[in-house]
């Protein structure tokens, strides 16, 4: 593919910017066209007349992938970065309608009330239980029952996955969902042996860091659309692609209404960075059998109840980032994150912000209930957790209904369909984070390394390509997942 070459990019989340970018940083012709009147998809913060800063979605990133390092400092966001207040760095799990910090050193392990003796032996037993056969896909679940035992799983495992994709881990697919993890078992024959070793080839490294920007998550895409300038355009919905080969040479057309105006774009390589079951839509008449499989891509319900009031009013509210809700607590949460803990000016002063999500997997049905009824059962299962009293002064029901895609048993073999149908459409290649990684980041490197392979001439089939940020080292693997809502 020549510099000259039009490519045209369908949607303007993260995926689509970050693609995007890196193609026009390469030289080449970009046009993105997002059917939204903004960029950033879920990924929108917003000032509110109250004073406080809230997220629609996505609330930190991690300073994990070299990538996004260089991409924020490329954009002139380092300035405006701000990390997560040191006095917030505890997390906590409910157990008993309390609040319970997680162990974050060795040494308070064995104190801790979350799990039984029984259940620390059985965890501290890990590294001698022998790895599975190599083959197959193993639940999280499964993996986690097997290696470290059933409490572990009830109270640790299984309220992180729910904060993470708002998932079941009976239903997750360890290797795609996890795939460090399983990497360590196959390399060291043990997650714990493994996450010692190369902690000691890790010293040298970066810390890891939890981080945001002045103005919230939503700074990143307005920064990359700020870039792109004119290539981008909003409220440009796309109704109908075809594909066809002249001369060898793939060429695509592509009708969208921008605006209320039929236009025609004609493009060399087409890059579709929807969520699945848009991409399914767009690329029926394409190759029916591969929209089948964009559509049984399935995505966790989330809601997220943002709750303002004095400071006063929360009588018990520690000094940590927040807390997730195991299952068996039988509490309306899947977490709650203290957003004003974590960073500043998220609240007025004297206020404090916290950020509830309800729903996933573990309660699909939960955004059928009105504001009213969200928040009311919200505040009542805080009240014994944070002291809540009286009512909250601030109230913002936010709904996702497609919020988080479910790597679920046989998702590998899913994604490999994907790049099987997709080389009979030369020029074709699909970026999001229903493919290999949900969280920002991921989306931001998997796009950067799909324009690389675009602008090198590189063929499409390529949707389950791995990157290194992905993979990431592995004793990164069981600290690089934020507890709330994807980072």
């Amino acid at each position: 593919m020549t510099r000259n070459s039009q490519i045209i990019v369908v949607g303007a989340g993260v995926s689509g910017l970050a693609t995007a970018y890196a193609l026009v940083r390469q030289g080449c012709r970009v046009l993105v066209l997002e059917q939204a009147p903004r960029v950033g998809g879920c990924i929108r913060s917003e000032r509110t007349p109250e004073g406080y800063l809230i997220e629609h979605g996505p609330n930190s990133l991690l300073n994990l992938n070299p990538e996004v390092a260089r991409l924020c400092r490329e954009l002139g966001l380092d300035s405006d970065r701000v990390d997560q207040q040191p006095a917030s760095r505890r997390r906590y799990l409910v157990k008993g309608r309390t609040l319970v910090p997680v162990p974050s050193r060795a040494y308070q392990f064995p104190l801790t009330p979350l799990w039984s003796p029984w259940g620390k032996l059985r965890a501290l037993a890990e590294p001698l239980i022998p790895s599975a056969p190599p083959g197959g896909d193993e639940s999280v679940a499964a993996f986690v029952r097997r290696r470290l035992g059933t409490e572990m799983l009830d109270y640790a495992v299984e309220p992180f996955v729910a904060g993470l994709f708002a998932g079941d881990p009976e239903h997750l697919s360890m290797a795609s969902s996890f795939p460090q993890l399983v990497a360590l078992e196959r390399t060291y024959g043990s997650i714990v042996g493994g996450l010692i070793r190369s902690r000691w080839g890790r010293r040298s490294r970066a810390p890891i860091r939890v981080f945001s920007f002045r103005g919230g998550v939503g700074q990143l895409p307005d920064a990359l659309s700020r870039c792109l300038g004119d290539r981008v355009q909003t409220g440009a919905r796309v109704n109908a692609i075809r594909h066809e080969s002249r001369n060898g040479t793939p060429r695509f057309t592509v009708e969208a209404e921008v605006r209320g105006v039929v236009q025609t774009f004609a493009a060399d390589r087409l890059v579709v960075a929807t969520p699945a079951d848009v991409a399914a839509r767009l690329l029926q008449t394409l190759s029916p059998l591969l929209a089948d499989q964009l559509e049984q891509i399935p995505y966790a319900p989330v809601g997220l109840v943002h709750l303002g009031m004095a400071r006063s009013a929360c009588t018990r509210l520690p000094n940590g980032s927040g807390c997730l809700v195991p299952k068996r607590e039988r509490l309306p949460l899947l977490g709650s994150l203290w957003s004003s803990n974590v960073y500043p000016e998220r609240a007025p002063e004297g206020r404090v912000l916290l950020t509830n999500y309800v729903g996933g997997v573990r309660d699909s049905d939960a955004l059928k209930w009105s504001d009213d009824e969200l928040v009311a059962l919200v505040v009542d299962a805080l009240r014994p957790l944070v002291g809540l009293t009286g009512r909250p002064e601030f109230v913002r029901v936010l709904r996702h209904p497609r919020a988080i895609p479910q790597y679920l048993l046989g998702h590998a073999d899913r994604v490999a369909r994907l790049d099987h149908l997709l080389k009979p459409l030369a020029g074709l290649s699909l970026a999001g984070n229903y493919l290999q990684g949900v969280s920002v980041r991921d989306c931001l490197t998997q796009g950067m390394l799909l324009a690389g392979r675009i602008a090198n001439g590189l063929p499409n089939g390529e949707a389950g390509r791995k990157s290194s940020g992905s993979g990431g080292h592995p004793v990164e693997s069981a600290a690089q997942y934020s507890p709330h809502y994807s980072s």
